[in-house]
C-alpha cells in the first residue's frame, strides 16, 4: 500500500490524500522536534523566520522521511536542487517533499 500512496497518478499531479499524508508526517515531526503544538504549525509559516528551521533539522526531517517512505535522497543533490529552487514556507516544503516521494524530483 505504501508504494501506491507514494507513487502518484499518471497525470503527475499531487492528489490531496498524498499531500495530506506528507503534511501530517512533516508537521508531526516538526512539532516534536520544535516542542510546539502541532496546531501552531501552519503551511504559511516561513521555515526560517517563523519555525526557526536550521540545516540540521532539515536533514533530520529528510532522514525520517527516507525511513518512513523507504526512499533514498542524495543530500548533495537535494542541496543543489534547493539552491536552484528555494522554498520559503512550510507548504512549499511539503509540496516539494511530496514531489520527491512521487519521483518527480530525482534525488537518488
Amino acid at each position: 500500500m505504501s508504494e501506491e500512496s507514494t507513487s502518484g497518478s499518471a497525470t503527475g499531479r499531487m492528489t490531496p490524500t498524498e499531500r495530506a499524508q506528507v503534511s501530517e508526517h512533516v508537521k508531526r515531526f516538526l512539532a516534536d522536534e520544535l516542542e510546539r503544538d502541532i496546531g501552531e504549525i501552519r503551511d504559511g509559516a516561513h521555515l526560517f523566520d517563523d519555525l526557526e528551521l536550521d540545516s540540521l533539522l532539515f536533514l533530520a526531517l529528510f532522514e525520517e522521511l527516507q525511513g518512513q517512505y523507504e526512499v533514498t535522497v542524495d543530500t548533495r543533490k537535494l542541496a543543489r536542487f534547493a539552491r536552484r529552487n528555494p522554498v520559503e514556507t512550510l507548504g512549499e516544503l511539503i509540496d516539494l517533499i511530496t514531489r520527491i516521494l512521487r519521483g518527480e524530483v530525482p534525488l537518488e
